[in-house]
């Protein structure tokens, strides 16, 4: 459990000031601006600011719905931003003015680094790029600092199973929403994008399998299993071939030693496969037989884009043709499918644009983190076969992490990155590597209850 914050404190006369304050701004906006609309958003924007400053509990779950909701854009004049880009610039002052109240060190995950030389190969790669365009390196700038705000609100385990229940319901809201939303033989939802859509669906999913192996009561595990038939509904009516791969790969990881809940998904996702398509139009059901014998003219383009990526990365090994301007190939290279075009893989797509160099600083820092995490989980199955009841409880959570951990990195082979909301992610795996005792401490305890005689010559690094 991570110290509970101190509440801000102030004395009677400072009250009396803060809320003079409140009444006496208003009037002198008005009569700045003359702009009522003005005014009011402002007012929202403070009112919503402060719940989020007085409520440390609200900022993880605030930062991660906004990044799954990031694809709704609010029109500014010199950005295009998305509900993750506005729920980060909520978090971090109130994140950042927490510190003078309630002092504590911020954290920086293993490997920080290999983020940092990312971040210089990548300004390098934009300068040199063939369409410089600085303002998408500012922006994996702030992403990186999401990373670091997830990373420091999500290390306990009671923040993390939370953050469980605001993943599923999004991925509800999403599924319900793109129902409601026009679409023809693929769902789309609000991205306008049946990839990044199932993106969503596919973590709502593993979070509600989450859900459900904490043995619920049997109103909230029917609410659960009806939440579970609308996401596989909404998955298959995107017929996201790698997403479903992707899928299947972390739930048969997930599932090999939990039949009633693998016996309760697959029956789920057989009902679903067996009478959803039987209801859709016949240009929805030639379009899934299509894609599902790769058929479709979708194949031929990304084996087109594929052979694109790599003629840029043999030409152009160490900077790419520039951060972010990837659509910009046809400007440097003679090629065939990549002109405006975006990569379909995340990790070629990266080595294309940003450089082979640039996108090894990311697989170092992200190896450290699979390897932390891996490592802990490992350490606390051995703690819960032993009769440790915490890490019985603990061992499923850091299970689901990786359950997503593996869902996010097959699934990138095959589309681009989603935004703000992939570097969450990145330090949601990264916080739940440090999930209970030092690695030292629960070494020891384990042998304590084994009986051994002789405490450990070399601890073991977690």
């Amino acid at each position: 459990m991570a110290p509970r914050a101190r509440s801000l404190g102030m004395d009677r006369p400072a009250v009396l000031a803060a809320l003079a304050g409140l009444l006496v701004a208003p009037m002198l906006g008005y009569l700045a601006t003359l702009r009522p609309d003005l005014l009011a958003s402002g007012m929202v924007a403070a009112a919503g600011f402060t719940v989020v400053l007085m409520n440390p509990r609200l900022w993880l779950p605030v930062l991660m719905a906004g990044g799954l909701f990031d694809e709704v854009f609010v029109p500014t004049g010199f950005a295009k931003l998305g509900m993750g880009d506005l729920a980060f610039f909520a978090v971090l002052p109130a994140f950042v003015l927490r510190r003078f109240v309630d002092p504590r060190p911020i954290e920086l995950p293993r490997g920080w680094g290999f983020l940092f030389a990312f971040i210089g190969l990548a300004f390098a790669s934009t300068v040199m790029g063939v369409s410089p365009t600085y303002g998408y390196t500012a922006r994996v700038v702030s992403y990186q600092v999401a990373l670091v705000l997830v990373y420091n609100l999500a290390r306990d385990e009671d923040t993390l199973r939370d953050l469980l229940v605001v993943i599923a319901i999004c991925g509800v809201a999403h599924g319900i929403i793109a129902l409601s939303l026009p679409w023809h033989s693929r769902l789309e939802g609000l991205a306008q994008q049946p990839n990044m859509l199932s993106v969503r669906l596919a973590l709502g999913i593993i979070s509600v399998i989450g859900l459900l192996g904490r043995s619920p009561p049997r109103p909230v595990r029917a609410a659960l299993l009806a939440a579970m038939g609308l996401l596989l509904t909404c998955m298959l009516l995107t017929n996201s071939r790698g997403s479903l791969i992707a899928l299947s790969v972390s739930l048969l990881w997930l599932l090999r030693h939990r039949k009633g809940l693998a016996l309760a998904f697959v029956a789920s996702a057989a009902a679903v496969v067996l009478f959803v398509p039987r209801n859709e139009d016949r240009d929805t059901q030639e379009m899934m037989s299509k894609r599902l014998r790769f058929e479709d003219k979708s194949v031929d383009h990304r084996t087109g884009v594929l052979r694109d990526s790599l003629k840029v990365i043999q030409e152009r090994p160490l900077f790419g043709v520039g951060f972010g301007q990837y659509q910009e190939l046809d400007r440097a290279l003679d090629i065939a499918k990549g002109g405006g075009r975006s990569a379909h893989n995340f990790y070629l797509g990266t080595a294309a644009s940003a450089g082979v160099p640039a996108l090894l600083m990311l697989m170092f820092f992200a190896g450290i983190t699979v390897r932390r995490l891996w490592r802990r989980a490992r350490r606390t199955e051995q703690a819960a076969l032993a009769g440790d009841a915490e890490a019985a409880a603990r061992r499923w959570l850091l299970a689901l992490v990786q359950a997503m951990l593996l869902y996010h990195a097959v699934s990138l082979m095959v589309r681009d990155a989603a935004r703000i909301v992939e570097w969450m992610l990145l330090g949601l795996y990264a916080a739940a590597s440090t999930l209970g005792p030092p690695a030292v401490e629960q070494l020891s305890a384990l042998r304590e209850r084994r009986g051994a005689a002789e405490p450990s010559a070399r601890p073991l690094a977690g």
